[in-house]
C-alpha cells in the first residue's frame, strides 16, 4: 500500500469521525446552524515536504491528492477550511524572521464546495519553515469562539521555529469548550512524531501514523 493511499485512508477516517460524533450530538439537542462541527485542516507545507515517499511521488502531491479526495468524500455543506504553513517565504528564519510567521488561510471555513477546495489545494507550493505553534494560535481564530470545533494537523516534520510547541498549544487547548485538535504524522522520525503525539494529547485529540493504516482500520471498524 502506498504513502498516497495510507494518508488519504488516514484522513479520510479521522474526519468520519468527526461528523459522525457531530452527528451523535445533534440527534440530542435541538438543530442550530452554528451547531455544525467546523473542521480545519492545517497542512505543513515546508521545504521537506518536496522529499520523495517510498511510493514514489513527493510528500506534497500525496497530501494535495488526499485533500481533493477527502473533498470529494465529504457531504456538500460541511463546515471545512484549510490552512498551511511554509508557502510563502523560501528562506529560513535566520535569513528571514517572517519565514516563522509564513501561514495562510487558503479556505475559510464555511459549507464546503469542492471546487473551491482543489483550487485551494493547488494555489500553494511546499518550500518554507515549519511553525506549528504560530500557525496553531492562527487556526484557533479561523475556527471561532463558539461550537464544536475541530483541528487537524497534518505534518511530515517537527517545529522549527518555537523551541518546544507543547507548551503554546496547551495554552491554545484551554482557550475554550469544544475545541479539540488531532495530528497526523506523514513518515515522520521519532523525534517529530513525540512532539505531534504531545499537540494532539494536549488538545484532547488524537495521534495516527499516516502509515500505520491496518491500526487504524482496525479500530474504525470498532
Amino acid at each position: 500500500m502506498t504513502s498516497k493511499t495510507v494518508l488519504r485512508r488516514v484522513l479520510l477516517g479521522l474526519v468520519s469521525l468527526l461528523l459522525a460524533s457531530g452527528g451523535l450530538l445533534a440527534a440530542t439537542v435541538p438543530a442550530q446552524a452554528d451547531e455544525a462541527p467546523k473542521v480545519l485542516l492545517l497542512l505543513d507545507v515546508s521545504g521537506s515536504m518536496n522529499a520523495e515517499l517510498n511510493g514514489g511521488g513527493t510528500k506534497f502531491a500525496a497530501a494535495k491528492k488526499a485533500l481533493k479526495q477527502v473533498a470529494a468524500s465529504l457531504p456538500a455543506g460541511t463546515q471545512v477550511g484549510l490552512r498551511v504553513y511554509g508557502s510563502e517565504v523560501e528562506e529560513d528564519q535566520d535569513e528571514n524572521p517572517a519565514a516563522c510567521k509564513d501561514t495562510k488561510l487558503v479556505l475559510p471555513i464555511g459549507p464546503l464546495d469542492q471546487q473551491k477546495m482543489n483550487a485551494a489545494v493547488d494555489s500553494f507550493k511546499a518550500q518554507g519553515e515549519t511553525p506549528i505553534a504560530y500557525s496553531m494560535g492562527q487556526a484557533v481564530d479561523d475556527l471561532g469562539v463558539s461550537g464544536k470545533r475541530v483541528l487537524i494537523l497534518v505534518s511530515d516534520g517537527q517545529e522549527t521555529c518555537a523551541k518546544d510547541p507543547c507548551p503554546i498549544v496547551k495554552k491554545l487547548a484551554g482557550s475554550g469548550v469544544d475545541l479539540q485538535f488531532n495530528a497526523i504524522g506523514l513518515a515522520v522520525d521519532s523525534k517529530a512524531r513525540s512532539q505531534l503525539q504531545c499537540i494532539a494529547k494536549a488538545g484532547g485529540g488524537a495521534y495516527y501514523d499516516a502509515n500505520d493504516t491496518d491500526s487504524l482500520s482496525q479500530a474504525l471498524g470498532r
